[in-house]
């Protein structure tokens, strides 16, 4: 028998060599016992290499003399933040690399990677997968072969990249050589753009961003086909400067028009302070000036064009704009249509500009403008007869309130100050039968009183000043002009209103609801789905527990309000003073440079829709008659928004209305009160599901004249429609047209458009558009024929529209 004296502190111990054997027996027992229990309890290998790497599978193999291990049946790794599935993976412990076989998968925190073979390396992160695929929130790329070199690189050879998820067919692009830089952009060498798996456009070199922040590179081509002009290409540059400004550039090709380039700078300055360039050039071979055909003319027109756009909004106090827009010929405006559609503000173009500083009690302001008249005969060049205003300055103040009370005849009174001047001047002095070069001042100071309320009834009453001064440096005799009197306002209304039930969202159990009583009831089960931006499908979501149906039940509340006002307007005697050749010219909306100009006894007669529209002031009664029903509906609480649920809970519309408003002129030399009758105004109308419905008319008793408006849309199964009809009797000649549009979805695939315009005079068609749209089920994509034929041209065009990323549809034309 031996001891052995083992060392332990400032002590000795003995211990026996029998008794270490015996325990190294036992011991050797036990893991046998229990590696046998595993088995036949069928438990998973787990094995870890170090604080990295993980890995899990039914069997596992050690090579001990090659250093490798070996997991047979499914086998997860986990490394890192990654995980990889297989059906089986061979691990080298000396170079870290793994080979993973049978429907790998690859797994991060911002894509999925599959593949039937799959490289992977422990040390350097480096992944690669053979017929592999990667599924990204914004994209999809299948190839033969996809690389990750880096941690933020993945390279591709032969690989398709589209960012339909749910159908990578639909439309992609194949290149023979593609680099994925994470949350950055993909660059593809040799690209064939493929729609339902047909190549349909060859492109030697293209950059797509597939990041929020922007990036230098070429965007996606600009495509159109057009029936006259043959097709036209652009391939946009888009140079991202710096953080604050950006810069695009697209050389296109215009069909047979030739070459031409676009052009748009943008830059941001400070807060709402930014600018904007956009300018367009064009090499055109078929325009020649007077020219109104398609045919090329043999020589080259270099036609410019373009816009400039500056704000600035400073502290609050300051706001300033400056607008100019410019083309070297106006043929431009029908030519170019596609690039001046969106830009054309008016019927002139130039120079507009203002300047706004204001405060808490005052607004000064000035406002510029130098314009080119777009109705003008020759299309190089200028109209200088044509009034311009350099320039118009206001200065307006709040209303200040003067008193205050709580009694009746006393509640408020307040006081407004508004004025304006104005410079009108042709660029050549040019005048005719007319004045065009006058200088306005215009004042209308106004008093406020608000009396309160009598019972039910609420009593207002106001006084405003209306003049204006005008001077006429141009004028051999009377140089000056001038028209002033004063308008007084007087109202009284009150208003009746009932609230129809209570509105609230209610959950009920499925014990608590007759289903007898409840058959042929479309009641939902749950609420509506979750989608989640940017992933494909949505998850239903569960209210109350996994067993127990609720039954979401909302109730809404119905506010009917009827008001009653009688208005009074008077105008004291308006005196003229001056010039009698402007006097006359006033007279006629034709002479007027607005309807600032007119005298107010004769406003409503003439031309200016504003003013036909409204009432005399010169000594008129108005009763008026507004009848409305609002529905109040409960919205979706959402207690985490800046703690406004509780205020801001509903949501409100209008379900229908009805207005009368009938103007009486006391001034009339007449005893017959229908005679004494100014215009009368009818309103109505009203919005189900899928019917709405309105009209507007305004008739005039004197002269039996007539505006009507009115317009009527309706959904039914595939079929939508609607009808718009406008009478105007005021018009030379009358102005009487009808709009028809329908949409029919002939299937899930195709749906039919149509857009036709009628002149109800000359009976017949002033413009037709016809539309065939195909929209596949994944989303991604659509394309469309259309054809137009207007009074001057017709028209076949193509077009393709892609959903990029973004959730919404760009066209290859350039527009969304």
């Amino acid at each position: 028998m031996k001891l052995l004296i083992l060392k332990k502190g400032n002590g000795l111990s003995l211990v026996h060599t029998t008794s270490l054997v015996k325990f190294k027996n036992i011991l050797i027992l036990a893991l046998i016992f229990f590696s046998i229990k595993a088995l036949a309890d069928d438990k998973r290998v787990n094995f870890s290499f170090g604080n990295k790497v993980q890995v899990l599978s039914d069997k596992a193999y050690r090579r001990s003399k090659n250093n490798e291990f070996e997991a047979v049946g499914n086998v997860i790794i986990n490394h890192e933040r990654n995980s990889i599935y297989g059906e089986k993976a061979s691990i080298s412990f000396k170079t870290g690399d793994a080979e993973v076989l049978g429907n790998v998968r690859y797994i991060s925190s911002d894509m999925t990677v599959f593949g039937s073979k799959m490289e992977y390396n422990f040390n350097s992160s480096y992944l690669g997968v053979y017929n592999g695929k990667i599924i990204n929130s914004n994209y999809t790329v299948v190839g033969k072969y996809l690389a990750k070199i880096s941690e933020n690189v993945f390279i591709g050879r032969e690989a398709e990249y589209t960012t339909c998820r749910d159908c990578p067919e639909s439309w992609s692009i194949l290149g023979k050589e593609v680099q994925i830089t994470k949350n950055e952009y993909i660059r593809i060498k040799h690209a064939y753009i493929k729609v339902n798996g047909v190549v349909v456009m060859y492109v030697p070199y293209i950059v797509l961003p597939i990041k929020k922040d922007r990036e230098s590179g070429l965007l996606f081509p600009k495509i159109k086909i057009d029936s006259k002009e043959s097709v036209h290409f652009g391939l946009p540059y888009f140079w991202a400067i710096s953080d604050h400004n950006d810069l695009t550039f697209t050389p296109m090709v215009r069909g047979r028009r030739g070459l031409s380039g676009e052009l748009q700078f943008r830059q941001a300055i400070r807060g709402e302070t930014w600018l904007e360039l956009n300018t367009i050039g064009v090499n055109d071979r078929i325009w020649t000036p007077g020219k109104d055909d398609y045919e090329v003319s043999g020589t080259h027109n270099q036609r410019l064009g373009g816009d400039f756009e500056f704000h600035s909004f400073l502290d609050n106090t300051v706001n300033f704009h400056t607008y100019f827009s410019g083309m070297s010929d106006l043929d431009q405006v029908r030519d170019l249509e596609s690039y001046y559609d969106k830009r054309l503000r008016s019927s002139d173009l130039g120079l507009e500009s203002y300047l706004n500083i204001y405060n808490s009690l005052f607004d000064i302001g000035a406002e510029v403008e130098f314009k080119r008249n777009l109705l003008f005969e020759n299309p190089k060049g200028f109209d200088h007869d044509y009034v311009q205003t350099l320039p118009r300055v206001h200065f307006n103040s709040i209303p200040f309130y003067l008193w205050q009370g709580d009694f009746f005849g006393g509640k408020s009174l307040s006081f407004q100050w508004k004025s304006e001047g104005v410079v009108f001047k042709q660029n050549h002095f040019n005048e005719g039968q007319y004045i065009r070069n006058a200088t306005r001042l215009n004042l209308r100071p106004k008093l406020l009183w608000d009396l309160g309320y009598l019972g039910p009834v609420n009593f207002k009453s106001s006084v405003s000043m209306d003049r204006q001064d005008y001077w006429f440096s141009h004028e051999q005799g009377d140089k000056k002009f001038s028209k002033s009197g004063f308008v007084y306002e007087n109202e009284a209304s009150f208003e009746i209103s009932k609230i129809f039930g209570l509105s609230y969202d209610e959950s009920i159990p499925l014990e608590r609801i007759d289903l007898e009583k409840s058959k042929g009831l479309d009641i939902e089960t749950k609420e509506e789905d979750i989608k989640f931006e940017g992933h494909v499908g949505s998850v239903p979501k569960i209210n109350e527990s996994f067993t127990e149906d609720q039954y979401k039940i909302s109730r809404n509340s119905y506010r009917y309000s009827q008001v009653y006002k009688l208005k009074h307007y008077y105008l004291a005697d308006q005196k003229q003073k001056g010039s009698q050749k402007f006097a006359n010219q006033i007279k006629s909306g034709d002479g007027q440079f607005d309807s600032i100009d007119s005298v107010r006894e004769k406003e409503f007669e003439l031309s200016h829709v504003s003013s036909r529209t409204s009432l005399p002031v010169s000594n008129t009664l108005e009763l008026q008659w507004s009848n409305s029903l609002i529905k109040k509906y409960p919205k979706e609480v959402n207690v985490f928004r800046d703690g406004k649920y509780l205020r801001d809970n509903f949501s409100y519309s209008k379900v229908a209305y009805f207005d009368v408003s009938q103007g009486i002129d006391l001034n009339a030399n007449t005893d017959n009160t229908v005679d004494k009758l100014t215009r009368l105004y009818v309103g109505t109308g009203f919005s189900l599901s899928n019917f709405s419905f309105s009209l507007s008319e305004y008739f005039y008793h004197q002269n039996n004249e007539h505006i009507l408006n009115f317009s009527i849309s309706h959904g039914v199964g595939r079929l939508s429609y609607g009808l718009t009809f406008r009478y105007d009797s005021f018009t030379t000649p009358i102005n009487k047209t009808a709009d028809l549009t329908a949409s029919l979805k002939l299937n899930d695939l195709f749906n039919l458009k149509t857009i036709q315009r009628y002149d109800l005079d000359d009976k017949g068609f002033t413009e037709s558009y016809y539309q065939l749209l195909y929209s596949p089920l994944n989303n991604c994509w659509k394309a469309d024929v259309s054809y137009k034929t207007t009074e001057i041209e017709h028209s076949i065009a193509f077009n393709f529209y892609i959903n990029f990323n973004e959730n919404k549809f760009y066209s290859l034309s350039g527009g969304e």
